[in-house]
């Protein structure tokens, strides 16, 4: 998935599952919406979907571009993660799909995750003629796909209110560790970007490379990225910690995310109840 989309909804679901503070034998079935903007620019819109029973888990989400970049790229993107749930929220994944369209060139990515900790790998995608660095074969048992990734540290934030740990992540392609670092709490108003209003905790994230990368990038954005910021907070009481707001600095621009509604059983709120966010404009 091209950046700066990949970083903006990666992160959205990434964080989007944990568990609920009601216990982990309460279901949760949660829709959220957010709008992500950089240098003032609307640039993308996002929708994740989340369910997870004491068993199984299913997240789903879906992006597409907005302003000058959607006139630019035409991107859009669709991601599944599914797997299963342990008794001590340890988190299995199963199968991960990945499917986008950049500039009319389609890119499919189709994983699953053997029971022993192999991964099958069915990618479609224009071949890159930049060199990519390889990856270790031994690094890829025991990793987890992208959208899994947060599930796996959500119990300890659950039991310590700290968003802490090392993650091993692969994606078909890129095989890299996401750390995740408490840098406290702040105090968020509604406004007209975003619904949340209350505190948030914040989780710096960072990412070290252990292959599939490219040698060279000549992308300005991620080549300078630094300080990506997640805010969570619950929107409903009961519910599991999610994204209320993103922001990465670079030196071009800072990229932003809001959180723009949140869907729980009968709740609801969103800045347009009736909107539907990937619509076409």
């Amino acid at each position: 998935m091209p950046r700066p989309f990949g970083l903006i909804f990666g992160i959205i679901c990434l964080l989007g599952g944990g568990p609920s503070s009601a216990g982990a034998d309460m279901p949760v079935d949660l829709t959220l919406e957010y709008e992500a903007y950089f240098g003032g620019m609307h640039i993308a819109s996002a929708r994740a979907e989340i369910y997870r029973d004491e068993t199984s888990y299913r997240i789903e989400g879906r992006a597409r571009a907005r302003g000058l970049l959607d006139w630019y790229s035409d991107w859009k993107g669709e991601v599944l993660s599914r797997g299963l749930v342990e008794d001590d929220l340890k988190v299995e994944p199963k199968t991960h799909v990945n499917d986008g369209v950049w500039r009319g060139e389609e890119r499919r990515n189709r994983m699953t995750f053997r029971p022993d900790g192999t991964v099958d790998v069915r990618r479609d995608a224009p071949d890159d003629d930049e060199i990519i660095t390889p990856v270790p074969k031994d690094s890829i048992p025991g990793s987890i796909d992208p959208i899994t990734a947060i599930l796996s540290l959500s119990g300890a934030i659950q039991k310590g209110g700290r968003c802490e740990g090392t993650v091993p992540v692969y994606d078909g392609r890129r095989r890299y560790d996401m750390i995740i670092t408490p840098e406290g709490m702040k105090t968020f108003e509604r406004n007209d970007y975003t619904v949340f209003s209350g505190e948030a905790m914040a989780c710096r994230l960072e990412f070290n490379r252990i292959g599939g990368f490219r040698e060279q990038t000549s992308n300005k954005y991620t080549k300078t990225a630094q300080d990506r910021l997640v805010w969570v907070a619950s929107p409903f009481p009961g519910t599991p910690p999610v994204p209320v707001r993103l922001e990465v600095s670079t030196d071009y621009g800072t990229l932003i995310v809001h959180l723009t509604a949140a869907r729980y059983q009968d709740k609801v709120v969103a800045l347009e109840p009736d909107a539907d966010n990937l619509a076409d404009d």
